[in-house]
């Protein structure tokens, strides 16, 4: 692995940039303003201006790269020698090159989004003495980083983990004394992408952990539970790399009563969020 192996790559990929029909000037011709790229239309581009490969012109690139890498050796002994160089390098070149065809052309993204949300199955009223509630549906904020893979222009698939805080519920009693409840929760989820010119359609499921934390008076104690969780949105791609993201989030809750009898704990709410935010890819 030396100058020319870099050699080698790009010329690889040079002679694939001259061969792209969108990168071919007539002689003495010159571009007067930028390429415009269609953020709709990126996933359905075979040659690409100031952004990544697809994967099959990255397998082109990988091919033309080991070729003419062997091709600038020159070699002196017997074939035996030639052999095991040639095998060795191209074990070397697929190792390197693995982490480039598979990454995907979304690649990883991070998303950071607030809005409303609201939670239910809380004790009620009576269930803990006190004299009225009151829920607080903000402020709310979840931030999310993911890994999505395009198989073809219109469908990907990729997992992503998120950390957000949600609604709290406030209980007061006499005297003057209160009570706060509030949810947070950690999510791993599986995605579903549909990309539709300049809108990409998501679903996420899986599981989450929830805690509803509540301070240590009255003997209460908070509770962690893990349950399902999926997300419904959308994001509308403004350029390759952000998009303003739009979703909705639904956390389930165990069966079971909202105050465990035996050790006084508090149990995880069902929740309801409505999320919107900006989502940064990185190529």
């Amino acid at each position: 692995m030396n100058i020319k192996f870099m050699t080698s790559f790009f010329r690889a990929k040079k002679s694939l940039v001259l061969s792209c029909p969108s990168s071919r000037i007539p002689v003495g011709a010159q571009r007067a303003v930028p390429v415009q790229v269609d953020p709709g239309s990126i996933s359905q581009r075979t040659c690409y201006e100031g952004r990544s490969f697809s994967l099959g012109v990255k397998c082109k690139i990988f091919l033309r790269s080991l070729i003419f890498w062997n091709m600038d050796s020159r070699f002196r002994g017997n074939d035996t020698v030639v052999r095991i160089v040639f095998l060795s390098r191209t074990i070397i070149f697929i190792l390197l090159f693995i982490p480039v065809l598979t990454f995907a052309q979304t690649g990883i993204y991070f998303n950071l989004a607030g809005g409303w949300s609201q939670q239910y199955g809380l004790p009620s009223l009576t269930q803990i003495n006190a004299n009225n509630s009151k829920q607080n549906n903000f402020p709310v904020v979840r931030a999310g980083i993911g890994y999505l893979h395009d198989f073809n222009p219109s469908f990907g698939l990729g997992f992503e983990i998120g950390q957000g805080i949600y609604s709290k519920t406030v209980y007061h009693f006499s005297g003057g004394a209160k009570l706060t409840a509030r949810s947070s929760i950690s999510d791993f989820l599986g995605v579903l992408a549909w990309h539709v010119k300049k809108i990409d359609l998501l679903g996420k499921f899986g599981g989450n952990r929830h805690t509803n934390s509540v301070p240590k008076i009255f003997n209460a104690r908070t509770q962690t539970d893990i349950q399902p969780e999926f997300i419904l949105g959308m994001n509308y791609i403004i350029t390759p790399h952000f998009a303003l993201s739009l979703s909705y989030l639904h956390a389930f809750r165990h069966n079971k009563p909202a105050i465990i009898p035996y050790n006084n704990r508090w149990t995880a709410p069902s929740l309801n969020a409505l999320l919107a935010g900006l989502t940064i890819t990185f190529f």
